[in-house]
């Protein structure tokens, strides 16, 4: 699947992109409202006029349309075509391109049963839920077996429990057909566990302190200890969490969400507990990454603005940080 590489890129909204996302990968953008986000996705896509370059695979693909740049795209709204069934709507873009009737029987009942739906096929959007209405919208993007996906905040209108398990089902699936993805998102939490690179999008430019990797750490050696404490040794910073079983761990997730700053010291040292310095605060409306270094890994925390305020934290503060071992995934 093709890699994908932005040179210089305007318009109306972004300013000077440069980017590049490797093959296969899924990478996140996160922002806020009017960053630039679906901006960036419709001009991958060739949905909207643009100045710079677009290559995919180191081609340039500027004066190539849309229909012919092999690209999957399940839209916010997900403008599923309410006067068709469940199977029509998957298979329209096969029907457009003069698909037999066996091969489209055939890759839809597939889809159908890849994501789960397969009992839905005379079903009209206007009956399913939330989540069997994103399930359809991707079969839908997937049905021209598309070697890019461009997934605009799928999940941001569900309930948390559906969204959760949607994002699963849709992962497991973007890597079954080893697509390079790219997911647009306000919450990094949505993605934090699959994503490649998570990239920051603020007023139509790309963030210097994007979050790639950020919170990933390799593990290079874990020791069960007595009180049944597991101490994970990752790139040069030790850990402790509650020992579950696992063995041959490689790498080790932190979530933002599960970082907690102190302006003082605590009064009595915890697990987990590391002195360091605020390199760098970005601010997503009513959300502040607060970025730091920890034996040079590079660790973003995510506040709420209240708590930020309340801690009225500035760059270069000295800051005590805590780590919940409940916030690790482990890979």
């Amino acid at each position: 699947m093709p890699s994908i590489k932005l040179v210089n890129i305007d318009n109306y909204i972004c300013n000077s992109i440069n980017l590049e996302i490797a093959s296969e990968s899924i990478s996140t953008i996160i922002g806020p409202n009017g960053a630039g986000k679906t901006t960036l996705l419709k001009i991958i896509a060739g949905l909207t006029e643009y100045n710079g370059n677009v290559f995919f695979d180191n081609v340039n693909i500027d004066n190539t349309p849309t229909w012919k740049r092999s690209i999957g795209y399940v839209f916010q709204n997900l403008a599923l075509f309410p006067h068709l069934d469940i199977f029509s709507n998957i298979a329209y873009g096969l029907r457009i391109i003069k698909h037999t009737k066996s091969k489209i029987d055939i890759r839809v009942n597939e889809l159908m049963e890849l994501t789960g739906i397969q009992g839905l096929k005379n079903e009209f959007p206007k009956t399913l839920s939330g989540g069997e209405k994103q399930k359809v919208a991707l079969a839908r993007a997937l049905a021209l077996s598309p070697k890019i996906l461009l997934l605009d905040e799928p999940f941001s209108s569900l309930d948390p429990e559906i969204s959760k398990q949607l994002q699963i089902e849709f992962f497991k699936i973007i890597k079954y057909f080893k697509l390079t993805a790219i997911f647009v998102t306000h919450n990094i939490e949505e993605t934090k566990k699959v994503s490649d690179n998570i990239i920051i999008m603020n007023r139509g430019k790309i963030e210097s302190g994007s979050f790639e990797k950020s919170n990933s750490l390799n593990c290079n050696d874990t020791v069960l200890m007595e009180n049944g404490l597991m101490n994970i040794k990752c790139d040069n910073i030790d850990l402790y969490t509650i020992y579950e079983g696992k063995k041959e761990l490689k790498k080790l997730n932190i979530s933002p969400c599960s970082i907690k700053i102190f302006t003082r010291k605590k009064d009595h040292k915890c697990l987990n507990q590391f002195d360091t310095e605020i390199v760098t605060i970005t601010n997503f409306g009513s959300t502040k990454y607060v970025e730091f270094l920890l034996r040079n890994n590079r660790l973003v925390a995510q506040l709420s603005l209240e708590e930020f305020e309340k801690l009225n934290l500035k760059i270069k503060d000295k800051i005590s940080i805590v780590i919940k071992s409940s916030g690790f995934s482990f890979h």
